[in-house]
C-alpha cells in the first residue's frame, strides 16, 4: 500500500517536467512514423470532395474561412495549410476569408508562404479576402455577389478586377466552403450558406468541438470534418502521399544533374481510382475491370516530353501499378515506382516542376551550386515527409558536388507523436492517481 501511497504524493513539479520532457523530446528528435496512415472517414471525405472539383468546371473554386485566433492555431492551421497545399496541387482556385479578425494575418502568411512552393500568383490563383463585420451578413452576402460584400479585397485592390473573380460571382461558382474555428462559426455557415444555397459545407474544428459536430454530419449538412491535430496529420499524409514524393537532386558536373525521386505508395478506394484516372488522362473502367479480375493495373505514364533537336525528344515518364487488395473498403494498393536519372539542367528543372518545386527554391539551389566545391542541402525536420519552401541550414563541404533535398514539413504529422506521448502520460498518471486514492481509502 506504501508504494501505491507514495506514488499518489508524487510533487506536482516531477509530473510537469515529465510532461515537458515528453513533449518537447518527440519535436526535436527525429520520429519515424508508419509509411501508411489511414484517415479517419470524416476526414476522407473531405479529401475525396476535393479531388473531385474540377478547376475547369462550374463549381471549380475552393472558399476557406479562416475563424480561429492564435489561441487555436495549433490545432487549426496545420488543418488549413494541408487543404490550401492539396488545392494548390491541383490547381483549384482558392479564395480566404475571415469571419475572426485575428485570422487574415493568419491565412496571409500562410497563403504567401505555399503560393510561392507552388507558383500560384495572386489574383489568378487564389485571392485573400479579408475581414468584414456581421458574420450573417456576410456569409448570406456572399451567396448572391462576392464582389458586394468584399468590393476589395485584403490589399485593398479592387476585386473585379482580380482575374479569378470574373469567374467566381458566388457559391454557384464554389466547389466547397470549409471553415476552420475553434467556436460555433461552423453552425452559421451551416444555417446560412448550405442551408439556403446547397453549396457543399465542411468544417475543421478543434479536438473538444468534435462531438457537437456529429449531428450535421449524420444529416449530411457538413460533408465532412477536420478534428484536431490528428485530423490534420492524417490530411497532410493524404496530401503528400498523392502529390509530394520525397526528391534529391545532385550536381554531377556542368549542366548535368542527378535527380532521385522516392516510390510513392497509398492505399486507394473506388473515389481514389477514380481521381487517379482523371489526374493520368486513364480509362477508369480498365482499372476497375483489372480490380475486379483481381489483376494488376499496370502503365507506363508519359508525364513529360522536352525536345532535345529537331528530331528526338527527352520523354520522363514512370510506372504505375494498381493492384487488388481485401481489407474491408479498401480496394487497392497504387504504386508509383521510384526512379534515379541523369538529366540537365532544362530537363531538371521541368521534373521539379512536377513534384511542385518552386522557382524560388530553384534559383537559390543554381545560385549556391555554382563551382563543384559546395555542398547545398535544404533538409527540414529529420521525419521522412516533404517539402517546405524556407531553406533552413546551408552545410558546405569541397569534397562533394552541390545537393537539393525537397522534403516538405508537415506541420501537423510532426507534431503527432509529442501529442499522443503527452495523452498516454496524462492517462497513466490519471490511472495511478485513481489507484492510489483508491488504496488510501481502503487502508482507512
Amino acid at each position: 500500500m506504501k508504494f501505491w501511497e507514495k506514488l499518489g504524493n508524487i510533487d506536482r513539479r516531477v509530473i510537469y517536467v515529465i510532461m515537458a520532457i515528453v513533449v518537447i523530446v518527440p519535436l526535436i528528435l527525429t520520429v519515424k512514423l508508419p509509411s501508411k496512415v489511414r484517415a479517419m472517414p470524416r476526414t476522407k471525405s473531405i479529401f475525396n470532395h476535393v479531388e473531385q472539383i474540377d478547376p475547369t468546371a462550374k463549381r471549380k473554386a475552393l472558399i476557406l474561412s479562416i475563424d480561429f485566433d492564435p489561441q487555436s492555431e495549433p490545432e487549426l492551421k496545420p488543418q488549413f495549410e494541408a487543404v490550401v497545399r492539396h488545392a494548390f496541387a491541383k490547381d483549384i482556385p482558392v479564395l480566404v476569408l475571415a469571419l475572426n479578425i485575428q485570422g487574415t494575418d493568419i491565412g496571409r502568411e500562410v497563403l504567401e508562404r505555399l503560393a510561392a512552393e507552388h507558383n500560384q500568383v495572386y489574383g489568378e490563383d487564389y485571392v485573400l479576402l479579408g475581414w468584414k463585420p456581421s458574420v450573417i451578413a456576410v456569409i448570406l452576402g456572399m451567396g448572391n455577389f462576392i464582389n458586394q460584400v468584399f468590393p476589395e479585397d485584403y490589399y485593398g485592390t479592387p476585386l473585379d478586377s482580380l482575374p479569378v473573380m470574373k469567374e467566381v460571382i458566388n457559391y454557384d461558382d464554389a466547389g466547397m466552403v470549409m471553415n476552420f474555428t475553434a467556436s460555433s462559426f461552423y453552425s452559421s455557415w451551416v444555417i446560412y450558406a448550405h442551408t439556403p444555397f446547397n453549396v457543399p459545407t465542411a468544417t475543421g474544428v478543434t479536438s473538444v468541438s468534435v462531438a457537437d459536430i456529429y449531428p450535421y454530419l449524420g444529416s449530411k449538412q457538413l460533408l465532412g470534418m477536420l478534428a484536431g491535430m490528428k485530423a490534420a496529420g492524417e490530411y497532410e499524409r493524404l496530401v503528400k502521399d498523392r502529390y509530394y514524393p520525397n526528391m534529391t537532386v545532385k550536381k554531377l558536373a556542368k549542366d548535368s544533374y542527378e535527380i532521385i525521386i522516392e516510390e510513392q505508395v497509398y492505399d486507394a478506394d473506388s473515389i481514389d481510382l477514380q481521381s487517379l484516372a482523371k489526374r493520368f488522362n486513364l480509362n477508369a473502367i480498365d482499372i476497375q475491370k483489372a480490380i475486379t479480375a483481381k489483376k494488376k493495373f499496370e502503365r507506363n505514364l508519359t508525364l513529360l516530353q522536352l525536345p532535345e533537336t529537331d528530331s528526338t525528344f527527352f520523354t520522363y515518364s514512370r510506372e504505375l501499378t494498381v493492384t487488388p487488395k481485401n481489407s474491408g473498403t479498401i480496394i487497392a494498393e497504387v504504386s508509383l515506382a521510384g526512379q534515379k536519372l541523369k538529366i540537365n539542367e532544362t530537363q531538371m528543372q521541368e521534373i521539379a516542376k512536377l513534384y511542385y518545386v518552386s522557382g524560388e527554391e530553384l534559383h537559390d539551389f543554381f545560385k549556391k551550386s555554382k563551382g563543384d566545391s559546395t555542398t547545398v542541402s535544404t533538409k527540414r525536420a529529420k521525419v521522412k515527409i516533404p517539402f517546405l519552401k524556407s531553406i533552413k541550414k546551408l552545410k558546405k563541404s569541397k569534397s562533394s558536388p552541390a545537393k537539393f533535398e525537397r522534403k516538405i514539413f508537415l506541420r501537423g504529422t510532426q507534431a503527432l507523436p509529442a501529442l499522443s506521448a503527452s495523452l498516454i502520460v496524462i492517462i497513466l498518471f490519471v490511472i495511478i492517481g485513481n489507484i492510489s486514492f483508491f488504496a488510501s481509502r481502503r487502508k482507512k
